[in-house]
């Protein structure tokens, strides 16, 4: 005959644990590389806002010049 029942629950508890377990590492690590991607994204359009400002103040100084 096979294991008994107790023993069979207590390994499916285990292999559930363990399977829990990986599953909220994988959403954790996933979270991780979307908030990196986040954080890049943000830099990227806060660096372009920068730089249309510098080009907004240049074309103002241009036309006081002309002026």
């Amino acid at each position: 005959m096979s294991a008994p029942k107790e023993v069979k629950s207590q390994r499916n508890r285990r292999s559930d644990m363990i399977r829990h377990q990986r599953q909220l590492e994988m959403r954790i690590r996933k979270s991780d590389g979307d908030l990196e991607e986040r954080e890049t994204v943000r830099k990227k359009h806060e660096k372009a806002r920068r730089l249309k400002q510098h080009a907004r103040r240049n074309q103002k100084r241009k036309k006081r010049i002309q002026r």
